[in-house]
């Protein structure tokens, strides 16, 4: 009986985790672009490139309004580089159906949708094209 109810616990905490990150995610939309970038360690070669590929774009990245989430499995969550401790990693995992043992990098546009996945780090042109050649990011540009 024990163990059935512990198994309950965690599937509804579990639940709700996924819900949470939904939440999470839909308080960027139309606002931000966000760039999800998993890890199954902190001293992966393609997650330390490419944080140094970012901290060489800082303002490409601010007037794109993009927001980098930095999430090491079982380790932590930082949004632009702020530790996050009260997000656990396995529902973000399962959220954007992450390998645990791979590095992947997604990003996803104002509208919510996915626009890119990689499980190799981004160059700046590659990214900002990308961005840049959206019809939103046009109209951004226009104003």
């Amino acid at each position: 009986m024990k163990k059935v109810l512990l198994g309950l616990l965690f599937l509804f905490t579990a639940g709700c985790a996924k819900a949470d990150v939904k939440n999470i995610f839909n308080d960027y939309m139309w606002e931000k672009r966000v760039i999800v970038m998993f890890a199954p360690k902190t001293d992966h070669a393609a997650r330390l490139e490419q944080i140094e590929q970012f901290k060489t774009i800082q303002s490409g990245l601010l007037d794109r309004d993009i927001v980098i989430w930095d999430i090491v499995h079982l380790e932590h969550v930082k949004i632009d580089g702020i530790g996050q401790p009260q997000l656990w990693t396995p529902p973000l995992y399962e959220t954007f159906n992450a390998p645990k043992d791979a590095f992947t990098i997604i990003l996803i546009g104002k509208d919510g949708g996915e626009k890119l996945r990689a499980n190799t780090s981004i160059s700046e042109a590659e990214l900002f094209a990308l961005i840049d050649a959206m019809p939103m990011r046009q109209r951004e540009m226009q104003q």
